[in-house]
C-alpha cells in the first residue's frame, strides 16, 4: 500500500475513534441539558401559585426530588396526569399555563434529577425509578385513573412507566421509537448504538403495554422526524390513536378510510375494520354481504368467485368497515373508502344508484343485505 495512503487511513481511523470517545464521554451533556432553579426563584414560583402543591419525595437512593401538584377544586376522584417533560424542559412554566384552560385533570409536573427543584444528577435509569416513586405517590393519593403524559424524551420516560404500572391511559408528544435510532440518523458516521448508555428503548416495551395510547406528531418535526413515532405507534399493544400537527393545525388522516390492496387474481381490497378490530374496540356490528355469483356483470364475464361485505355500526349503521374478495376490487373499493371517510350509513350506499349491468351493483346489494333486504339472494 503507498505510504501516503497508510498514513490517511491510519489518521482517519484515529478521526473516528477520537470523535467516538468523545461523544461516549459527553453524551450525558447531549441527552440531558438541566434548568436548576436556584432557592429564591422555586420561592418565588411558589408564592405565585399559591393554590399548587410544592411537593419534595425521598428516592430509594437519598436524591431529593420535586413535583408541582396542581389539583381540581371541584371535582372528586378526577384523573390525574404525571407529566414527563423534554431534555432542557424546567416544567414550571406550566404553571402559568393552566389556569387559562378548564381543568377536569390533576397534575403532577415532575423536575427530572438536576431539573427545577430536585437534586442529584439525570441518567436513564434515575429518571425511570423517579417515575415508578411518583406513580406511587399518585396511587397512595387515591387517584383510580392515573395517566402519563411524556414529550420528546420524557415519551421514553412515560413509555417505560407504562409497561411498569398500570395506567388508564398514555399520551405521547413527538416520541421516539429509541433514543439509538434518533442518534444514529443525526450522527450516522458514528456507531451510536455501540456507544449510548441511555438507549430509552421505547420500541421494545411498547408491545407489551394494553393502555390506551394517543401519539401526537408534527410533520414537519426535523428533530425527532415522525417515521421514529410511527414505529413506536406500530409496535404498541393496545388501542391507540395517531394525530399529526402541520405548522400548528391539525393534520386530516383518517387511517381507518385507508384502502388495501392484494393483487391477485381475484383482488382481495378492504378498508376499515374488520370483525375481529371492532370486537376489540367493543364494537357491536351488523354484516351483510353478497356473492358475485349473483351479479349478472360477473357471471358475463365469468369472474364469479369472492363476495362483498360490508360491516355497519348496530346502533347508527354507519359503514366501518368493507371487504371485498372478486373481480376488479381494487377498483370497487374506491366506493367503499369514500363511504367509511364521510361515515356513511349502509343504507345511504343501499338507496345510491348503481348502473345496471355493472360490478358495483354487489356493494349496493351488500349494504342492502345488512338489513337483511338483498335483492338477488
Amino acid at each position: 500500500m503507498d505510504w501516503s495512503l497508510l498514513m490517511l487511513v491510519k489518521l482517519g481511523a484515529a478521526v473516528v475513534l477520537g470523535v467516538s470517545l468523545a461523544a461516549y464521554l459527553m453524551q450525558d451533556k447531549l441527552i440531558f441539558l438541566p434548568r436548576p432553579l436556584t432557592a429564591e426563584q422555586h420561592r418565588a414560583i411558589a408564592a405565585r401559585h399559591p393554590d399548587v402543591g410544592d411537593v419534595f419525595l425521598q428516592s430509594a437512593d437519598g436524591a431529593r426530588v420535586h413535583a408541582w401538584h396542581v389539583k381540581v377544586k371541584s371535582a372528586d376522584n378526577a384523573p390525574l396526569a404525571l407529566y414527563f417533560g423534554g431534555n432542557a424542559e424546567e416544567v414550571s412554566w406550566m404553571l402559568d399555563e393552566l389556569p387559562r384552560r378548564e381543568l377536569v385533570t390533576e397534575w403532577l409536573f415532575i423536575d427530572y434529577r438536576g431539573y427545577g427543584a430536585s437534586g442529584g444528577a439525570p441518567s436513564e435509569r434515575a429518571l425511570n425509578d423517579d417515575a415508578l416513586l411518583w406513580y406511587d405517590y399518585a396511587a397512595k393519593l387515591g387517584s383510580k385513573q392515573i395517566f402519563a403524559f411524556g414529550r420528546s424524551r420524557g415519551s421514553g420516560v412515560a413509555v417505560h412507566l407504562a409497561a411498569e404500572r398500570a395506567l388508564a391511559g398514555v399520551i405521547l408528544v413527538a416520541p421516539f421509537d429509541s433514543l439509538a435510532a434518533v442518534g444514529q440518523r443525526h450522527y450516522p458516521f458514528l456507531p451510536v448504538r455501540l456507544l449510548l448508555k441511555h438507549r430509552f428503548d421505547s420500541a421494545a416495551l411498547a408491545p407489551q403495554i394494553r393502555a390506551p395510547l394517543l401519539c401526537i406528531v408534527a410533520t414537519h418535526d426535523e428533530v425527532i422526524p415522525p417515521r421514529h413515532a410511527k414505529r413506536l405507534y406500530d409496535a404498541w399493544g393496545g388501542p391507540k390513536k395517531w394525530v399529526e400537527l402541520m405548522a400548528g393545525q391539525g393534520g386530516h388522516v383518517n387511517y381507518d378510510a385507508i384502502p388495501n390492496v392484494v393483487y391477485t387474481w381475484p383482488e382481495l381490497a378492504s378498508v376499515g375494520l374488520s370483525e375481529e378490530a371492532a370486537a376489540e374496540r367493543r364494537l357491536a356490528v351488523a354484516v351483510g354481504s353478497f356473492p358475485f355469483q349473483a351479479n349478472g356483470r360477473a357471471r358475463c364475464m365469468n369472474e364469479t368467485e369472492g363476495a362483498v361485505k360490508i360491516l355497519a355500526d348496530a346502533a347508527t349503521d354507519r359503514i366501518v368497515g368493507f371487504h371485498i374478495l372478486g373481480p376488479r376490487a381494487s377498483d370497487l373499493i374506491a366506493e367503499a373508502a369514500l363511504a367509511v371517510e364521510f361515515g356513511a350509513s349502509a343504507e345511504d350506499v343501499a338507496r345510491t344508484v348503481h348502473a345496471h349491468p355493472t360490478l358495483p351493483e354487489a356493494v349496493k346489494e351488500a349494504a342492502l343485505a345488512v338489513g337483511k333486504r338483498a335483492i338477488h339472494i
